[in-house]
């Protein structure tokens, strides 16, 4: 039965990527915004994402799991452009955590 749940979620995935491909193509500002700060994004939001998650169930411990995953998809998708921003900003950390080298 395991081979018949792997084989769905894979074709599941697949089924995913094909329509991300065919709707979510596009060439417009936040696409560019994307596109530009993807290391960033890649980089930064791992991080974000655990510590508003530790901060959500230390401080409101009756937090039920449904509601935490709500905010923590609500929530870490614009904190982590946010970040990005501002480090992308910063000349020293643009080098020490992005690789950015400075402009002349």
């Amino acid at each position: 039965m395991t081979a018949v749940f792997n084989g769905f979620a894979w074709f599941a995935c697949l089924a995913i990527l094909g329509a991300a491909q065919r709707w979510l193509n596009g060439n417009g500002r936040f696409w560019q915004l994307l596109q530009r700060n993807g290391f960033g994004l890649y980089v930064f939001h791992y991080p974000l994402l655990t510590l508003l998650a530790y901060l959500l169930v230390s401080y409101f411990p009756a937090l039920g799991n449904p509601a935490l995953y709500l905010i923590l998809l609500v929530a870490v998708f614009p904190l982590t452009i946010a970040f990005t921003a501002l480090i992308r900003r910063t000349p020293i950390l643009r080098t020490l955590l992005l690789g950015i080298k400075a402009r002349r």
